[in-house]
């Protein structure tokens, strides 16, 4: 008897202590702000880092500033277009990134002048999701639709989108009001938090 009482504190201990580890994982991997990104494919000096891979290689034109940072380009390969883009040094060409969170670039090689750039921006180019969701989100360049009159400004995976032009930013863990779809239409789902965003900025 006393040996069966003795494995039952045993036990009990055991699990209170595999529960404050628990806790105590669940307590630092808290979010305490949101982490945000700088994306550059090309470093200081121009040239394509080495962390990054290329993909394909076309010919194209750039007809006008980027939607993410009017100091890079938006350029056109065929029908296709691609936004950001940035200026290799030392070639007339231009590499491309389709997601801030990719590491594969297209480049390509200009059939046409490069047009004058601005000063604006950088605007958030992406996003991710926190609150248990965790997927990332693109800034919408064309017309998305509305949600409870708030545009859809971000497209998400797993049919999750976020609402509004910008997210509040008044606290270190940012947050968004966010949209998901469902039988074919979105529904509002609340203001949610984001982990990450991201900015595409010309070194």
């Amino acid at each position: 008897m006393r040996k069966i009482l003795l494995g039952l504190v045993v036990a009990t201990t055991a699990l209170s202590f595999l529960s404050g580890v628990s806790a105590q994982a669940s307590t630092s991997s808290r979010l305490t702000s949101t982490v945000v990104r700088h994306v550059s494919p090309l470093d200081s000096s121009g040239q394509l880092r080495s962390t990054y891979n290329l993909a394909n290689v076309r010919n194209g034109h750039c007809w006008t500033t980027s939607f993410e940072n009017g100091r890079l380009y938006r350029c056109m390969s065929g029908n296709f277009i691609h936004d950001p883009c940035w200026k290799e040094s030392g070639r007339h060409s231009v590499v491309c990134l389709g997601r801030p969170w990719s590491h594969r670039v297209v480049r390509l090689d200009l059939t046409r002048r490069l047009p004058a750039t601005d000063s604006f921006g950088p605007r958030l180019w992406g996003l991710r999701l926190a609150s248990g969701i965790n997927v990332d989100c693109l800034a919408s360049q064309g017309a998305t639709g509305t949600v409870g009159g708030k545009p859809m400004s971000y497209l998400c995976g797993h049919g999750w989108a976020l609402l509004g032009n910008h997210p509040d930013r008044s606290q270190p863990v940012w947050t968004m009001a966010t949209a998901k779809r469902s039988n074919g239409q979105y529904h509002a789902r609340g203001r949610k938090n984001l982990s990450v965003a991201w900015r595409a900025v010309k070194l």
